[in-house]
């Protein structure tokens, strides 16, 4: 009978194992896409599988204590950007993290993660700035339920930092143009 057990969770194991390197691999091959900006810059974006592997939230224990984060920090740099923040509530901002080893395009390894930053809504003017703060809140919930649930992938899109060269660090952008998550890759 033990031996049976035994059979069956290496079975187990062996499954898990191999979807779990599958998820983790999704994004081996990725391809970059440009697009021109309103003053000739030329921007790169590409999409990125987020799963429970590869995806930090930014209150987990590792990336507090790795990046100094805390609540209602005297400076928003070292605020937690999640749902419970100001930024997050008012301007759709939030933060998550993935560990270097699982995103492409790293090749400097003295950092353990890579932050990936949705930027905030600041057009107060805009009529549609509302909708586009729930879309990425939306967003963040998705890539939260996720995590949480530790199964299934939310498919992002993401732009290099800089226009026009090829530095970078470690933070990258949630593409967006105008306060409005773009959820495409290509032409804006």
């Amino acid at each position: 009978m033990i031996r049976i057990y035994y059979t069956v969770m290496l079975i187990f194991i062996n499954i898990f194992y191999l979807y779990s390197q599958h998820n983790i691999n999704k994004n081996d091959t990725i391809e970059v896409f440009y697009s021109t900006g309103k003053y000739g810059l030329l921007f790169r974006n590409f999409a990125f599988q987020l799963t429970p592997q590869n995806t930090l939230l930014p209150n987990n224990p590792v990336i507090t204590k790795y990046f100094g984060l805390t609540r209602n920090s005297e400076n928003y740099r070292y605020e937690i950007l999640d749902e419970k923040s100001i930024n997050f509530k008012e301007n759709g901002q939030f933060v998550i993290y993935i560990p270097v080893e699982y995103f492409p395009f790293i090749s400097d390894k003295n950092f353990r993660y890579i932050e990936l930053v949705m930027p905030q809504t600041l057009d107060w003017s805009n009529p549609k700035r509302k909708s586009y703060i729930k879309q990425k809140q939306a967003l963040y919930t998705e890539i939260l339920n996720m995590v949480k649930a530790r199964k299934g992938s939310v498919k992002v899109v993401l732009e290099f930092p800089h226009a026009n060269t090829d530095t970078f660090g470690r933070k990258f952008y949630f593409r967006a143009a105008k306060g409005k998550y773009i959820d495409y890759t290509g032409q804006y």
